[in-house]
């Protein structure tokens, strides 16, 4: 296997941008509009979570049950007008990826479950080049933990997914991931990522240079946190 991934897919949220503290102002909103308050805890259990969980929790926020149907196409449209108010908060060294790996030829994919109308707000205001292909939660595919999106973005990058460098944040990103068989590096953000056979670490993507890349793609395995639990930096803890 060369050195060099044949693409690579990167996950959206906590991976490439800090989407956190922009959903949680939207949902904070939404329920201080309701007269109740967002807490630690409602923060913790819908970070990384899917809309149905979301808007669980959310009506126990409220105190008033909320259909899906009507929240997740307003929360979607907060995040997306909130993007545009105070711009996509990149995390720092993405854009020296995307760079990177298009100076060398390999494409990069985003592969995400975010809604489209978000997405192409992130798109939009995309560094280092931008995206060459992209898996949004509007493609018809079974989403995460299962591989279908990884399978179908490497097919859109014209790569073989075994010959892909996936780039996740969440143990349900990771689980899909190394179910399509691609190389895997997890880098915690706001969730902790444990360590499992196969998975490749690291503490910060600014942390992936060029003899880092090398030893993933030839599998030599690579752990930032040497055997132990990830701690994510920015986790909602007690």
């Amino acid at each position: 296997m060369s050195d060099l991934p044949a693409a690579v897919l990167l996950d959206l949220d906590g991976t490439c941008v800090d989407s956190e503290p922009i959903w949680e102002h939207v949902e904070r909103t939404y329920v201080e509009a309701h007269g109740a308050v967002l807490t630690a805890e409602h923060r913790r259990r819908v970070i990384g979570a899917p809309m149905w969980l979301t808007t669980q929790v959310i009506g126990e926020a409220t105190g008033v049950p909320q259909d899906p149907a009507v929240l997740e196409p307003l929360l979607v449209a907060g995040v997306a007008a909130r993007y545009r108010e105070v711009g996509v908060p990149w995390i720092p060294g993405v854009a020296r990826l995307i760079r990177w790996m298009h100076d060398e030829g390999v494409p990069v994919a985003l592969v995400t479950a975010s809604n489209r109308e978000v997405v192409d707000v992130v798109l939009a205001d995309a560094p280092g080049g931008g995206f060459d292909a992209v898996v949004s939660g509007s493609d018809r595919v079974s989403p995460k933990p299962a591989p279908d999106p990884y399978l179908l973005g490497a097919e859109r990058a014209k790569a073989d997914i075994s010959q892909c460098l996936v780039i996740e944040d969440s143990e349900t990103g990771i689980e899909g991931a190394m179910a399509s068989g691609a190389r895997v590096l997890g880098i915690p953000r706001f969730v902790d990522i444990a360590p499992r056979p196969g998975l490749n670490r690291l503490r910060d993507i600014r942390d992936l240079d060029a003899p880092t890349l090398a030893r993933m793609m030839r599998g030599e395995g690579v752990d930032a946190f040497d055997g132990e639990m990830g701690l994510a930096p920015f986790a909602v803890r007690d």
